[in-house]
């Protein structure tokens, strides 16, 4: 539950810096990478819930 929860906050967090903040885009990209094994890490742990979850943080964005 707690990677899937780091997980949405993140991409929520991540879409928020890249608008108020694009010209830092490096470091939004290496997190960005961060994100995708946060990702990878809650589609092991929960499988096809993982697909709402990415639904979820899309949707919170």
């Amino acid at each position: 539950m707690f990677f899937l929860l780091v997980y949405i906050s993140s991409v929520v967090l991540i879409n928020f810096a890249f608008s108020s903040a694009p010209h830092l885009d490096v470091i939004w990209s290496a997190w960005g990478g961060l994100v995708f094994v946060l990702r990878d890490m809650v589609q092991i742990r929960f499988g096809h819930g993982a697909i709402l979850a990415m639904l979820a943080a899309l949707e919170l964005s």
